[in-house]
């Protein structure tokens, strides 16, 4: 059993995408843990974006799990594609110069060593991710990085060669994914399609999902469930926010009229009690959705900025924004 099998039997709140490997966190991360265990947060799943962080989640686990048993870490290892993006911040060009078969080598072989290292610890890796593709860095590259017309199309091979070869990993050793799509949606969704026809155990999250109606239904409907975070709390993500409301559920005032009524079954989450927290995560995990920061990244407002700026002196995220997210969908 995966980790995903289990999350509709629960109503508790889980973190199931947060970058605790970042440089931000690391002397704070027995304060993160703390305000999770507060804040009743029961999981948090650690996704990496290369080797190195992979080998730190292994060694924050190793180090805190003891300390902190409220809280369950969950190992996530893996290769973001933006290694293959020119002008990110975990760009490689040692990986960038190669093809894409001899990238998916290098790439096997540090799996290997990855999941030695962790047999070593005594953890099993619980989800592959992030992993996934991105063209909307390629089409908006730093205007320090001049992109050819040639890099965006070996970026693009590489990073469909990377996501491909981790979808197989992941159905073969049966660990859900994380999955990074922006601004291309559409083709990661192909591919999962595709590959689930031949490894009907793939499953997974497409992780700070900002896409359309539609594709929630199609991801849905491969059995995958959509992460959201704090831009659903964001005046610009209007729309989103109303596709995801609509899809457990909540109909806004504004909405109703005498066609569609009031929706007697739609989720009420107005106040900080434990039973209308359940009731409304009930609601999302039934269709597929789960919650996530994304920390250290989209802190969901103003309000809770100053507040983790207070906690951490700086403004770092942490899994306590769930709630923020939870709120925003659900009232």
């Amino acid at each position: 059993m995966n980790i995903l099998d289990g999350i509709k039997s629960r109503n508790s709140l889980v973190d199931t995408h947060t970058h605790l490997h970042s440089d931000c966190y690391k002397r704070h991360i027995p304060k993160y843990l703390n305000r999770a265990k507060e804040a009743n947060v029961e999981e948090i799943w650690l996704v990496a974006v290369d080797y190195d962080s992979s080998i730190r989640n292994i060694e924050i686990i190793k180090q805190y799990q003891r300390a902190y048993p409220e809280v369950i870490l969950r190992l996530g290892i893996g290769f973001d594609m933006e290694v293959v993006v020119p002008g990110s911040d975990i760009f490689t060009i040692q990986y960038f110069s190669l093809s894409a078969t001899e990238l998916e080598k290098k790439i096997k072989g540090l799996y290997e060593d990855i999941f030695a290292r962790a047999r070593e610890a005594e953890i099993r890796p619980a989800l592959i991710g992030e992993i996934g593709m991105d063209f909307y860095h390629i089409n908006n590259p730093d205007n320090d990085y001049e992109l050819t017309r040639q890099d965006r199309e070996h970026s693009i091979e590489l990073q469909e060669s990377l996501f491909r070869l981790q979808l197989q990993i992941a159905a073969e050793n049966n660990l859900p994914v994380s999955i990074h799509s922006r601004s291309a949606e559409a083709e990661c969704i192909e591919i999962v399609s595709e590959i689930q026809g031949t490894q009907a155990n793939l499953a997974g999250i497409f992780h700070s999902f900002t896409g359309n109606a539609m594709q929630i239904h199609r991801i849905t409907d491969l059995g995958f469930y959509i992460g959201i975070n704090g831009i659903i709390t964001y005046k610009s993500a209007e729309r989103l926010r109303a596709s995801v409301r609509r899809k457990i559920g909540v109909v806004d005032a504004h909405e109703r009229t005498p066609d569609n009524g009031y929706n007697e079954n739609a989720v009420r989450f107005s106040s900080n009690s434990e039973k209308e927290k359940s009731g409304a995560l009930k609601k999302l995990y039934e269709k597929n959705i789960v919650l996530e920061t994304d920390s250290p990244y989209l802190i969901p407002s103003q309000t809770k900025r100053e507040s983790l700026k207070l906690a951490y002196g700086d403004y770092i995220n942490d899994s306590t924004t769930i709630l923020d997210t939870l709120q925003a969908v659900s009232t």
